[in-house]
């Protein structure tokens, strides 16, 4: 059985004016980026493959989740940038078979699509900043498609674990 963690980039800093690309976390997203690793350090199916958007505040709280499964693979990929729920799952349907726990890390409002979308039906209004979804997905990630993932765990900074 594949596993599929799905990461909201944790909370971005607006106080100077950069490009949304190159926003990088604020205070806040770099605390809940380090809680977001300690807790992922005891947790099973560490992902083996990390796919982030390359936007600095994505690709910054996925290195934090990183650094609890230093093994991973770590790519970004730049559809993820203002993708879809459907340019998600693409991402996703490419990953080899021999990769069995993956994280892809975005934005809202498409990570809350996706998470939404894969479940078969709304668990979440909206996915808040360094939040996190796992999946139990039973066919391979070529053969996913929406409505066919178990929702396992969501984990939010303010909300603990349900």
């Amino acid at each position: 059985m594949n596993r599929l963690w799905v990461l909201r980039h944790a909370k971005s800093d607006w106080s100077r004016a950069l490009p949304d690309f190159d926003r990088d976390l604020n205070e806040r997203g770099v605390r809940n980026a380090d809680a977001l690793r300690d807790w992922l350090h005891g947790q099973e199916y560490l992902p083996q493959r990390i796919v982030t958007s390359p936007a600095l505040r994505a690709a910054r709280t996925a290195e934090a989740a990183r650094t609890a499964c230093p093994s991973a693979r770590f790519l970004t990929d730049m559809r993820i940038y203002h993708g879809d729920a459907d340019t998600m799952l693409r991402v996703v349907c490419e990953v080899e078979d021999s990769v069995e726990s993956l994280l892809i890390a975005g934005h809202n409002p498409g990570i809350t699509y996706f998470v939404n979308a894969l479940s078969g039906s709304p668990v979440i209004d909206v996915l808040p900043t360094c939040g996190l979804v796992r999946f139990s997905v039973k066919c391979s990630w070529r053969e996913l498609d929406f409505g066919a993932a178990q929702l396992d765990l969501l984990r939010t900074p303010k909300g603990g674990v349900q």
